[in-house]
């Protein structure tokens, strides 16, 4: 299975999952709409396919070389097709009135939290039967290919890339509290003991969270995931908010009694983001937070070896249920003509998966001192994650054996809230902010009244 993502760390979670997309197409993009000519001009006898991929930098850099490499290679073998790069970077104030007026692209680069909104509202076409064709039909993981399939069972997009919330540790200190560093707990109780101990052995807070800037939000709703619970209920063309449960109540319980009963959590403030966490916990003043892979990325960058850290799998509490993920996926314009919509799927398949790209990229990260082997969600299985995984490994410099736990483990990728997730992150700011400010706050009320404000402000409106 792939565990292992392109990608650099920045701590705003939507600046995350655009660098992941730039990152794993080896692209440096911004958010000008210039279009740039493939590796050769159009013909009466080819189809122009227009894709959301090139880089808008000087023609002469690199960036723009290796993707002019890719199309190159890629029309050499397809002949019919002429690929016109377009730098647009995908953002929905602008993206869906260019489909309504007929001047979206071929291909996008999107996010999986679009995928399902896309499919209903028949804007992303369907690519089974194109995808079919190509040598990379059976790669997805499961839980992965079920974020671009619709109710038919067919995709309608390709994932590119993705991320899965995991426990980010410290291995020296787990060391010093006489705990294993190649064992990070995996279950709610032994997190929260581990915490206590490290808290209580080194004197350093056992564990730190986020509770600002949306992120807190984003972190409880991975939390409820890890429990079992839902953050909405769909019945027809009804959403009614559900995270008010007791999973939800059990998750806000755990981190207050882990704040003021274990005092595990002694340098918790309620304006920590996911910097701040990450960060003290690469400094030693933390046991353990909540993270993605990709905060690797920087670290590697400011501090070399990174033999200190280690990553485990999202702990989970009475059974296996899943952690918070995402990432970015290609997805094909339905108002395209079929032979553009092949082209397109053809593309950005040999883009995004032909392994000897992705290893010449590789080759090109080690020469430039870049982080390669960043942990990452399982993307893709069977004989395919072999060879990706093999390839990594060749080409890695970071210690993969410090992520084993997270590798090996099987926790499924559950996506974000598919309705307004960052205005029910920002309410969620305010609840996690009082369970690590008031010892007496009462998680049911705060998740009713949360709620209740939600579901009259966004959900009855979206419904």
């Amino acid at each position: 299975m792939n565990n292992y993502a392109p990608g650099t760390m920045f701590w705003s979670r939507r600046h995350m999952l655009q660098k992941m997309c730039n990152a794993a197409l080896g692209l440096v993009t911004t958010g000008s709409m210039l279009a740039t000519c493939g590796g050769r001009s159009p013909s009466s006898n080819t189809t122009s396919v227009k894709i959301s991929d090139a880089p808008k930098v000087d023609p002469g850099s690199a960036s723009y070389q290796s993707w002019l490499e890719v199309v190159t290679r890629f029309e050499k073998a397809h002949p019919q097709y002429n690929i016109v790069g377009d730098s647009y970077q995908f953002d929905p104030t602008t993206f869906y009135p260019m489909f309504a007026a007929g001047q979206a692209d071929d291909a996008i680069n999107t996010y999986f939290t679009e995928s399902q909104y896309m499919i209903e509202h028949h804007i992303a076409a369907d690519i089974q039967a194109d995808f079919d064709t190509t040598p990379f039909k059976d790669i997805f993981s499961p839980d992965v290919r079920q974020v671009v399939s619709g109710s038919n069972g067919h995709m309608y997009g390709l994932p590119a890339n993705a991320y899965v919330l995991g426990l980010i540790y410290n291995r020296a200190l787990f060391t010093k509290a006489g705990l294993d560093p190649n064992q990070p707990p995996t279950n709610w109780d032994d997190f929260r003991a581990y915490a206590k101990r490290i808290a209580e052995k080194t004197g350093v807070s056992g564990f730190v969270e986020n509770a600002a800037g949306n992120q807190g939000g984003w972190h409880f709703i991975n939390w409820l995931y890890s429990t079992g619970g839902v953050v909405e209920s769909n019945a027809g063309t009804k959403t009614t908010a559900a995270f008010q449960s007791a999973q939800g109540v059990a998750v806000l319980r755990m981190l207050q009694q882990m704040r003021f009963t274990d005092k595990s959590m002694q340098m918790q403030t309620a304006t920590f983001q996911q910097g701040d966490i990450t960060n003290a916990v690469a400094t030693g003043k933390a046991g353990m937070c909540i993270g993605a892979g990709d905060s690797w990325g920087t670290l590697y960058s400011g501090k070399g070896s990174l033999d200190f850290l280690g990553l485990g799998p999202m702990p989970q509490n009475n059974g296996q249920h899943g952690a918070l993920g995402g990432g970015g996926l290609w997805v094909i314009n339905s108002k395209s003509t079929a032979n553009a919509i092949r082209g397109a799927v053809l593309y950005t398949s040999y883009r995004s998966f032909d392994l000897h790209s992705y290893e010449d990229q590789l080759k090109a990260q080690v020469a430039q001192n870049k982080p390669v082997g960043i942990p990452g969600a399982n993307l893709f299985r069977g004989s395919y994650a072999r060879q990706y995984d093999a390839i990594t490994r060749k080409y890695a410099n970071l210690p993969l054996q410090n992520y084993a736990a997270y590798a090996h483990s099987s926790v499924p990728l559950v996506p974000e809230p598919r309705l307004h997730a960052q205005d029910l992150y920002s309410e969620l700011d305010a609840v996690m902010q009082a369970i690590f400010t008031d010892p007496s706050a009462d998680p049911e009320a705060l998740l009713e009244n949360t709620a209740s404000s939600f579901q009259s402000r966004y959900l009855t409106t979206a419904s």
